[in-house]
């Protein structure tokens, strides 16, 4: 198979190390065919999002990414948060972690656009240039989305009459205190939604939904299982042999999540339970379902 077989009509084929050493995780020389078409990929992208450079970069990208110009002149080259930013880019453009060629294909996809609307000296890394720098794809994919925190859920919330927020709205603050929320943790609620509140607070309000932690964050479509209310502490142990495995520091890990260091010890601790936002943050890195962090209060 020639090796621009199902790109997007007009894009041209821009060779990079992974046609000749497949360190994304590929067979060399494969990548274009593994990846199914852009379409398909941006199924879940709102209409006309893809389609801008703009819209699929950031503001943040186009700022951090050095141009090809640059490059060229200067030899200037990207450091490791502008990588960062521009795997993060395709994960949110694409509405998923992808693969390595998968975020080539993409990559090739928003260069062409940049050279059909004469921006001519933008640069994106090739996958394998990421995972050099990064360590591997896995730890990649895991800084990318520590640091992006909007790119979590990765699902389309349900915004119908059964979805989250309408079975939110119907619980009024009696009902949320008969739960066992604190008059605080319901001012958060209604501020900035489940997420803001403590992992035991999430817990106990998707049980009384009859729905799964999961699904009160929007990670998945159903309602599904209603967690065990015992189990109501986070515990991040999975998540930091995971990441340490990958090679990613607990300091590194933590400055990408924005935490201060007292915070981020009682947290790894279990001292302190950390938001619900947090946890979830937390297992997407390691890929987890949320319940997976979940652990029997001390």
């Amino acid at each position: 198979m020639r090796p621009d077989a199902g790109r997007p009509a007009g894009t041209p084929h821009r060779p990079t190390t992974d046609d000749a050493d497949g360190s994304n995780g590929s067979a060399p020389g494969h990548a274009a065919s593994l990846a199914p078409p852009l379409e398909a990929l941006c199924a879940h992208t709102p209409p006309g999002a893809h389609q801008s450079v703009t819209r699929a970069l950031g503001v943040c990208l186009a700022d951090a990414a050095p141009t090809r110009r640059a490059a060229r002149t200067t030899g200037a080259r990207p450091d490791d948060d502008a990588l960062i930013a521009m795997l993060a880019a395709c994960m949110r453009a694409l509405g998923r972690r992808p693969s390595g060629p998968i975020y080539d294909r993409w990559r090739e996809h928003v260069l062409a656009e940049a050279d059909r609307t004469g921006i001519r000296d933008l640069a994106l890394a090739c996958p394998s240039t990421i995972t050099r720098r990064l360590g591997s794809w896995p730890a990649a994919c895991a800084l990318a989305i520590a640091a992006a925190p909007d790119l979590l859920p990765p699902v389309p919330v349900d915004t119908g009459p059964s979805g989250p927020r309408a079975r939110l709205a119907q619980l009024d603050d009696a009902m949320l205190r008969s739960i066992g929320l604190s008059v605080g943790a319901i001012g958060e609620l209604h501020r900035a939604g489940p997420l803001a509140l403590g992992v035991p607070d999430a817990v106990a309000l998707a049980a009384h939904l009859d729905a799964s932690v999961s699904w009160l964050a929007g990670r998945q479509s159903h309602p599904g299982r209603p967690a065990d209310p015992e189990r109501s502490a986070c515990d991040p142990a999975l998540v930091l042999d995971h990441t340490r495995g990958l090679g990613i520091t607990d300091t590194r890990l933590r400055g990408l999540l924005g935490l201060a260091p007292g915070p981020w010890r009682r947290i790894t601790a279990g001292r302190e339970s950390p938001t619900f936002g947090l946890a979830i943050r937390l297992a997407g890195i390691a890929d987890l379902a949320p319940t997976a962090l979940l652990v029997r209060a001390r």
